[in-house]
């Protein structure tokens, strides 16, 4: 393992309960229902304007314009005393990765302003030496061109790196680029993370070590590790 490659919302930092909110006031606003079926396979984990054109039913040109305004923007929410604590564990997690001279990516659907304020308020922008956007790559997750960005940037072989996700868009962009898959069931059922080669609750009790030793058993899907 010479990199790791992060998700940020569910992996870094618990935004659900924010993001939420907004894509929840958003569908009053416009009549729709968003059902939590939704949230799970069409929202959570997925790019805003991927989100608004296949969920909300705007075009491209709609969507890119609400994203242009800042519709995502979390700064004020943030401003106004809204909670953005880290996952259990994720920031000694990074920490150790960067200290042991693992090369380092954020691989997110969320914008670079957004990843930007949530990384500064955790304290792991630094640590992070690429940051992989919703306006990076051509295809936002499932797609696997985030992370096949991440390691290029990074200089690394897909086979060297592991991608660290919470939602089923995520763990499939990891798959589909060919790297390695530990999943955190931060907002996902363990069961639905099937497709992950790991399976954890949270960075408590693991360093990149360990991962990396736990990734070296016999392959078997989602094997959890306690």
């Amino acid at each position: 393992m010479r990199a790791i490659l992060l998700d940020l919302d569910g992996v870094l930092v618990i935004s659900e309960p924010l993001v939420r909110k907004g894509w929840n006031k958003l569908a009053r606003e416009r009549g729709i229902l968003l059902r939590e079926e939704d949230f799970r396979t069409r929202i959570l984990g997925r790019r805003t304007v991927d989100v608004l054109e296949d969920v909300f039913g705007l075009d491209r040109h709609a969507a890119r314009s609400l994203v242009a305004e800042g519709i995502d923007d979390k700064s004020a929410e943030l401003r106004d005393g809204a909670e953005l604590p880290p996952v259990p564990g994720a920031v000694e997690f990074v920490r150790k990765a960067a200290s042991s001279g693992l090369k380092i990516a954020v691989v997110t659907s969320a914008s670079a302003a957004n990843a930007g304020l949530a990384l500064r308020h955790i304290g792991l922008h630094e640590l992070v030496g690429e940051l992989v956007d919703a306006s990076s790559p051509r295809r936002g997750k499932p797609y696997p061109d985030p992370y096949r960005e991440g390691c290029r940037r990074l200089g690394v072989a897909p086979g060297d790196a592991v991608g660290f996700e919470d939602s089923l868009a995520g763990v499939a962009a990891v798959k589909a680029a060919g790297v390695r898959c530990v999943a955190l069931a931060t907002s996902q059922p363990r069961a639905a993370l099937v497709q992950a080669d790991l399976v954890i609750d949270d960075f408590r009790g693991h360093s990149p070590k360990s991962i990396a030793a736990a990734l070296e058993w016999p392959p078997s899907p989602a094997q959890p590790v306690e």
